[in-house]
């Protein structure tokens, strides 16, 4: 009772000596009552609840985790036997000043620092092993940077269980870690997406040996994938390496065969497979696309602002440049391309858009075509949700667009409205507040929508011949006057 009292005024928790002697009087009491001869550690607890706790939970789990449990790791004697990979991992966080704590620490790494790096290289690594020790956090807003990972650590005393069962695949760390992914190549040669996820840890672990056997097996699995959504899933964890690997100090030249030959199957093999979609896997496959079209602009963001040709250097960026083109190229083919979903084709138009290959002139006129009474409403809300979520930047700053979907939406039939609302609605609620509110306030406006040009081309009112409306008008209404 003496030591729950000094811990509640260790965490500024009123506590005087009454509570202790109170408490003591009461468990030996319960101790009474339930017959014990002395009080065990339910009645300390039910009496420590009660008087110091006031039947509170929040200072009963304070004593649970600092008295009862703890935060002391106990340890190990340095003569007593242990395997290599134990020895190996205790001298690695000796020389990093990486010591294991039951506490849960926030670090933060500097990858540019050599210290640093070999911190991280050994976290993933013994993620790789299922020893989950480090959990990187976001970096958050501030930080956008590539070179800054913060992370939480918290060591449980199991990872020793998981250390000695992971000693069968190497003596040490690093050859423990290339030996798990040459034993997961084995086991699922041919999951490319698992092969894609595996790339992403492999890299930052950086394991060169194991890196090379995963690129070769994703590079003869892909060579024969029937399915072209895992040839695209399996591009944006490559793309990454490729662009950011320099970060790590991590050789990303053997990555360039292996998207050079991944691009062109994908580029191949989209157009036939976006046919006749439902709902849900045009939906997808639009977030694929997406992911494929933000891999190339990372690959050739280098490339373009450098003056080196493809030639001239290894960089798999400045190789990925003659590829560029030929993904926009099948962007607008899918824009035109029949029995294609509308949230395809509106996607497509929004990256060309985007990209600068279709002009604001262009755009109208695939919009229009999208939303004219030839096209089916439920094809055109689809094609809006494509070409419009997440950004609605676009129908601020360009009312003709605004204006055509202000009309499209007036004319359609009440039935077909009710059936296409849920999807208009999920469309618009992906704009940011203050894209809503402009685009509310260009819409009360009316005439504001529609160009200057359509302006001065309005038919001016005859008033002669509305005069002669008027005497109509009052026999109707019953005027005299």
């Amino acid at each position: 009772m003496t030591r729950i009292a000094r811990l509640f005024r260790d965490e500024d928790i009123d506590c005087s000596s009454a509570h202790v002697i109170e408490s003591v009087r009461l468990a030996n009491a319960l101790a009474a009552m339930r017959t014990r001869p002395i009080p065990d550690l339910s009645d300390i607890a039910d009496a420590a609840r009660s008087v110091f706790c006031h039947e509170s939970d929040a200072p009963m789990q304070l004593i649970g985790r600092k008295l009862l449990v703890g935060d002391v790791i106990g340890e190990v004697p340095d003569e007593t036997p242990q395997v290599p990979l134990q020895q190996d991992l205790a001298r690695l966080q000796k020389s990093l000043r990486l010591k294991p704590e039951a506490l849960e620490k926030q670090i933060e790494l500097d990858l540019r620092n050599e210290n640093d790096l070999a911190r991280s290289q050994l976290l993933y690594r013994l993620r790789l092993l299922g020893i989950n020790w480090g959990t990187q956090q976001s970096s958050g807003a501030r930080s956008k940077g590539t070179f800054k990972e913060p992370w939480r650590l918290r060591w449980d005393p199991h990872f020793a269980i998981r250390l000695i069962q992971a000693a069968r695949y190497g003596n040490t760390v690093k050859d423990a870690a290339s030996g798990i992914v040459r034993s997961q190549l084995i086991e699922s040669p041919n999951d490319l997406a698992a092969l894609a996820r595996l790339l992403d840890v492999l890299l930052l672990a950086d394991l060169p040996e194991a890196l090379d056997a995963l690129l070769r097996q994703i590079d003869t699995v892909a060579a024969i994938a029937a399915d072209v959504a895992v040839v695209m899933d399996a591009l944006p964890p490559l793309a990454r390496a490729a662009r950011y690997g320099t970060v790590r100090q991590t050789n990303t030249e053997l990555l360039g065969d292996t998207i050079a030959g991944i691009l062109p199957r994908i580029i191949a093999g989209l157009p036939p497979a976006v046919g006749n979609l439902n709902d849900d896997a045009a939906a997808m496959f639009s977030t694929r696309i997406i992911a494929v079209n933000e891999s190339v602009a990372l690959l050739t963001s280098t490339a373009e602002a450098s003056d080196a040709s493809p030639e001239q250097t290894a960089d798999p960026s400045a190789r990925m440049l003659d590829f560029k083109n030929d993904w926009m190229e099948t962007l607008d083919h899918l824009l035109h391309l029949p029995n294609t979903h509308g949230q395809i084709q509106g996607k497509s138009a929004r990256l060309l858009f985007d990209a600068g290959k279709l002009g604001a002139a262009e755009i109208n006129i695939a919009l229009s075509l999208a939303l004219s009474r030839a096209a089916e409403p439920a094809h055109a809300a689809a094609w809006l949700q494509g070409f419009l979520e997440h950004s609605g930047l676009i129908l601020i700053h360009d009312p003709k667009l605004l204006s055509t979907i202000d009309n499209w939406v007036g004319a359609i039939q009440q039935d077909t409205f009710d059936a296409i609302l849920p999807l208009l609605r999920r469309t618009f609620s992906t704009f940011a507040a203050p894209e809503r509110r402009q685009i509310g306030q260009q819409l009360a406006k009316g005439k504001s929508m529609v160009a200057d040009g359509n302006q001065d081309n309005e038919t001016p009112i005859d008033e002669a011949r509305a005069r002669r409306v008027i005497p109509i008008l009052k026999l109707i209404l019953g005027i005299k006057s």
